[in-house]
């Protein structure tokens, strides 16, 4: 390491001391980081090595700089770092989608309208599925840029489900009325023009695999990404549906397929969006994750040397994958000197185990009052 990286290194020691407290070092690999505010491209190489409360314990896994604003709380946020790199790319992909899904979304509801084809309207219906899941994508990735304040210490996690609970909500309700109008057409089919449909439909699946393409190349590294990746996957079936129904009209004359598609979709529609607005109904009454549950969490709190018991244990989602936990944890009279570090082995299994990053627990000493409280209770 040069001269030069060591006095800004120590210069940013000594601003980071300001946050974190001299007990916490932070140590620069590779080259060291200026002070002051720095942009995401200038941390393209930068590791960072936690050394805690100056033990010379073995150096924990480094927080790389493409990990977004939720995996770098703390003083890294503080001093205006933004780590945010992959996300930042991430974003880029989201709007190229953003504009190739917004246009066939009106192309096919166009086409379909002109058409007299319900399935193209659908699929339109079904895109516009996406629009909304790009744009929660978009708003997650930027809000989670945004530092907390003291008024909103958890940042604007929130605001991505109050998002997907609303986008939920109108989804419901528009695969409802293609369900309807498919169950009218049924009954009635109109006159489908079967070319004019399997040309826009065919021009839709091009721009859904591009689309598909397009994200599959971000979907490891962000879950937004991922989400809206599985969408678009969905959107180029239910384009080959409508691209089949059409070619099934124009060789056959049958124009029921086109309502029977249209129907399918509307059902795919509604599926998703009823995931969708349990989940976020879930995280806004603050249940327990699904894939979580509270026993064994609470077994991997016990199997902690020093550890004789737990309650009043509460796991919930801030937003998705940023999980909280807080509860009450009793030690042996001759382990609560010992509170600090148990503590810590405590989090680093939930980490570990579960991916909660976020714990806050109040340690007491056994009594034989709160055995008998806690012994009838299942955690």
């Amino acid at each position: 390491m040069s001269q030069r990286s060591e006095q800004d290194g120590r210069q940013y020691l000594g601003i980071l001391s300001q946050y974190s407290g001299s007990s916490r070092r932070i140590f620069c690999s590779e080259r060291a980081l200026a002070p002051g505010p720095q942009s995401a491209s200038s941390l393209s190489s930068l590791e960072y090595y936690w050394l805690i409360e100056s033990r010379r314990a073995p150096v924990p896994e480094p927080i790389s700089n493409t990990l977004n604003f939720k995996r770098a709380r703390g003083a890294l946020p503080l001093l205006g770092l933004d780590l945010s790199v992959s996300s930042r790319s991430a974003e880029k992909r989201l709007w190229i989608a953003l504009i190739i899904s917004s246009v066939i979304a009106i192309i096919e509801f166009t086409g379909g309208f002109l058409g007299q084809s319900l399935a193209l309207v659908s699929d339109s219906g079904h895109v516009l599925t996406d629009v909304l899941a790009v744009g929660v994508g978009i708003l997650t990735l930027r809000l989670g840029r945004k530092p907390h304040t003291a008024r909103r210490t958890f940042g604007y996690h929130r605001a991505e489900i109050f998002a997907a609970l609303i986008n939920g909500s109108v989804l419901i309700a528009a695969a409802f009325l293609i369900i309807f109008e498919a169950y009218l057409r049924l009954r009635q089919p109109p006159t489908v023009q079967g070319p004019l449909v399997l040309a826009i439909a065919s021009i839709g699946l091009l721009g859904n695999l591009s689309s598909a393409v397009l994200l599959s190349q971000s979907r490891g590294s962000n879950l937004n990404v991922k989400g809206v990746f599985l969408h678009t996957v969905g959107d180029v079936l239910s384009s080959l549906a409508v691209i089949v129904s059409s070619l099934i009209v124009i060789f056959t004359g049958y124009l029921g397929i086109d309502p029977l598609a249209a129907a399918i979709i509307g059902v795919l529609i509604m599926r998703s969006a009823l995931v969708l607005v349990r989940d976020s109904t879930n995280i806004l009454l603050e249940a327990t994750p699904r894939q979580m549950q509270l026993e064994t969490i609470a077994k991997t709190i016990r199997s902690v040397d020093g550890v004789k018991g737990v309650h009043d244990l509460h796991v919930w989602t801030i937003t998705s994958g940023l999980y909280a936990l807080s509860g009450h944890v009793t030690v042996g009279t001759d382990s609560i000197g010992q509170g600090s570090t148990i503590v810590e082995k405590i989090e680093a299994k939930l980490k570990e185990s579960f991916g909660i990053e976020h714990v806050t627990l109040q340690v007491e000493k056994e009594t034989l009052e709160n055995i008998q409280e806690h012994e009838s209770s299942t955690i």
